[in-house]
């Protein structure tokens, strides 16, 4: 009997702490026309693109500061490739949600 109760409370507690996540900030994704996967399978997929994306702007980046050695970077100039980076991130998630047939709506 003590391990089923055991187990039964773990289950609880995991429920109870995946309801913690926080979705507050993804988007809403709604399906234009016949999407060929569901928007559970989409969203990871996009964001796995996105991260990659916003990896491979902060490494450009980088090089650009590396090969210019007289240049000296402010923190207006890191502000702006963030926000640059992040934009490029975003957009590569909306290209790749539209792709697979849906609209992100934030």
């Amino acid at each position: 009997m003590k391990p089923i109760f055991r187990l039964s409370i773990a289950v609880a507690a995991a429920a109870v702490l995946s309801s913690c996540v926080d979705r507050a900030n993804d988007p809403l994704l709604l399906p234009v026309g016949m999407p060929a996967q569901p928007a559970s399978v989409v969203h990871p997929l996009c964001v796995g693109d996105a991260n990659e994306s916003y990896n491979r702007a902060r490494q450009e980046f980088e090089k650009r500061e590396r090969m210019a050695t007289v240049y000296a970077p402010s923190a207006g100039d890191n502000f702006e490739e963030e926000r640059q980076a992040k934009s490029q991130a975003r957009m590569t998630y909306i290209s790749c949600a539209a792709s697979q047939g849906y609209k992100a709506v934030y």
